[in-house]
């Protein structure tokens, strides 16, 4: 029931861990980097995760929006029954 009032928490406790993680693992990649290992499939992972975390966070902004727009259109609809 909270999920339906309050995704922007939601969506952002999951693109929040995603994103962490793949600040983990990028600041990995980018040590390796610099001693000459090359990691290509953990800069692909690391990429995958901040990226799925930051549409994680722009999920929960629409969403939030469309709830409070539901929420809006349901106070009027019951304003003018009334």
């Amino acid at each position: 029931m909270a999920r339906l009032h309050n995704p922007m928490f939601y969506f952002g406790i999951m693109g929040g861990i995603l994103i962490f993680s793949g600040i983990v693992t990028g600041t990995y990649v980018v040590t390796e980097w610099f001693q000459g290992t090359t990691r290509i499939p953990m800069t692909i992972l690391t990429t995958l995760l901040v990226l799925t975390g930051f549409q994680m966070f722009i999920f929960g902004i629409l969403s939030d929006l469309i709830v409070s727009l539901h929420r809006e259109t349901m106070r009027s609809i019951r304003k003018n029954e009334e």
